[in-house]
């Protein structure tokens, strides 16, 4: 009997023998384990010496086979595993998941292991619109509404009423610390822009520790694309754009805390009346970010000085020094709160609506342009409104010495 070759000659690499001629491989294995082989397709190799079918009496070593293994654990009855130790695929599983015994044995000859992708794919269940799970930064949203287009969505966490003249928004996430999610915002977008002939528009929120703790940390929608994530920190430059072009004055009561978007959200609004316990701040540094849609409001409100002290310490900042500062309009004592905002509400419901609403486009544009441009847009402003029915009235009645009955003409 010769002597098998050497150990290096018998464990050639794949690559040695890819693409060479088919070997005629012996089969040792017992009568039971290669009937089931059969049956799937595959032989059970083990390391011999045979004779290649086309020269019977030259011999080569034969080089050691992979065992290729699929996973394949039965988990029902109806899966089964073949006694070799190759899968046998579930007489319900789908076509795509078969391996044929042709395709097995290519990659058995090339070395190859099968492609994983042959698996069945693990079910992933998709969430729905209303109840998806979404996540944000502090300076941006992403959400899926209810509705086709979000616009006209029901939003359980703002309730949007009329009361005369009075638009109210409220936003009731006191459970969540009124945290801005994309249903509440794109809520207030739409209220902002069909405000219709309501003369004030009030936003107010739940409870009274916490008016707005920021953006929702643990909103955002798990497939958004990138686009759809920077479309989604958006939204609160719409609010606070909504804001300035609504015809009426926007009002906000703040109790309790103001932090991150909450604050930019009253930085929004035309006027701000306080709680004499709330307080402001920005605490997005602290977390490795930065307050940028925010920053873009405060630079108009305080100096350069206070807004970057107020960016970079993260501190809150209490009522008193936030309206010395100039981000608020009034601060109340915190008792009679509703009561003062609702004396200011009723107030400016009575003003002539035209005025108002001309005057406050008015001095926004002015902001924007320089003091010779923003005077001469002031004159003829001034010339336009003497020509309504209101100013007219306005000066009747006060010659009559009575109330005036605005139409808003």
């Amino acid at each position: 009997m010769t002597s098998p070759p050497p150990r290096s000659r018998v464990r050639r690499s794949a690559s040695s023998w890819r693409g060479s001629r088919p070997l005629a491989m012996s089969c040792v294995d017992t009568p039971a384990r290669t009937a089931a082989a059969c049956d799937t397709g595959i032989a059970p190799f083990t390391p011999t010496t045979t004779a290649l079918a086309s020269s019977p009496s030259a011999t080569r070593p034969v080089p050691r086979m992979p065992r290729l293994r699929v996973r394949n654990t039965p988990t029902s009855s109806t899966d089964t595993a073949s006694p070799t130790g190759y899968a046998v695929p579930p007489s319900n599983a789908p076509a795509s998941w078969t391996t044929n015994a042709a395709t097995t044995r290519l990659l058995a000859r090339s070395g190859r292991r099968p492609n994983r992708s042959s698996r069945p794919p693990k079910a992933q269940p998709r969430p729905s619109a209303a109840n998806r799970t979404q996540m944000t930064s502090s300076t941006g949203l992403v959400s899926r509404p209810a509705g086709a287009d979000g616009i006209g969505a029901d939003v359980s966490d703002l309730a949007v009423s009329r009361d005369g003249a009075v638009l109210r928004l409220h936003i009731d996430r006191e459970a969540k610390r009124n945290a801005l999610n994309g249903e509440v915002l794109r809520g207030v977008l739409t209220a902002l822009t069909s405000v219709g002939d309501a003369r004030v528009v009030v936003l107010t929120s739940a409870g009274e520790k916490v008016f707005c703790a920021g953006a929702d940390l643990v909103q955002m929608a798990p497939d958004a694309t990138g686009l759809e994530v920077h479309e989604g920190r958006g939204l609160l430059r719409e609010v606070v754009l909504a804001m300035q072009a609504c015809p009426a004055p926007v009002v906000a009561g703040v109790q309790g805390l103001c932090l991150a978007g909450g604050v930019g959200l009253i930085l929004g609004c035309d006027l701000v009346v306080a709680a004499d316990n709330a307080a402001f701040g920005l605490p997005e540094v602290d977390l490795g970010l930065w307050p940028f849609m925010v920053s873009a409001l405060l630079g108009r409100h305080v100096s350069p000085k206070r807004a970057m002290e107020m960016m970079l310490s993260g501190r809150r900042v209490p009522a008193a020094e936030a309206l010395e500062m100039g981000l608020l309009s009034r601060v109340v004592p915190a008792v009679s709160l509703d009561q003062e905002l609702t004396a200011l509400v009723d107030a400016l419901a009575a003003k002539p609506p035209v005025a108002v609403r001309l005057g406050k486009a008015a001095f926004t544009a002015a902001l924007e342009s320089s003091l010779p441009a923003g005077l001469v847009a002031m004159q003829a402003q001034l010339s336009l409104l003497n020509t309504t029915e209101d100013a007219a009235e306005g000066v009747s009645a006060f010659l009559a010495k009575r109330p005036p009955q605005w139409t808003g003409r």
